[in-house]
């Protein structure tokens, strides 16, 4: 495969990255932020809003992207079943690379691997939580 190295999370918007990712990593971002002890009030508010809408647009996208890949173009509402079924994909995803990206470390190259695959096409990302982990059992025995 190609260079092993991660992209900057700058570049990560830019590039054609896998949108659940993306979303998962806008979550732990949004998850792990703290306020400062000497950080005034004002200035943790602008970064959790700030930090807040990426993650809310990390999530459109990735629904998104789960429509797209049931075939569906047109914008739909969230309460068209469809759009249900999208974000039912999505949580399966999501649980899927978490399961993968808070792995231990011996499986980074198996998440470059799937990033590198991704940018160059072919979205083999497992898509629940069982094929991720028949993904890293085998990589494992590979």
């Amino acid at each position: 495969m190609a260079s092993r190295e991660r992209i900057s999370e700058d570049e990560e918007h830019e590039r054609h990255i896998y949108p659940v990712l993306t979303f998962y990593r806008a979550l732990q971002r949004f998850l792990s932020l703290r306020k400062d002890k000497k950080e005034q009030l004002s200035s943790y508010e602008n970064r959790f809003a700030n930090i807040l809408e990426k993650t809310k647009c990390s999530h459109k996208h990735a629904i998104k992207y789960e429509l797209k890949m049931m075939n569906i173009s047109e914008d739909i509402s969230e309460d068209d079943p469809r759009y249900e079924t999208a974000t039912r994909k999505l949580n399966d995803s999501l649980i899927a690379c978490a399961y993968i990206y808070q792995g231990h470390k011996k499986y980074t190259n198996l998440q470059i691997d799937l990033e590198n695959s991704f940018m160059s096409g072919r979205d083999c990302f497992p898509k629940d939580l069982n094929a991720a982990h028949r993904m890293m059992y085998k990589y494992i025995l590979d």
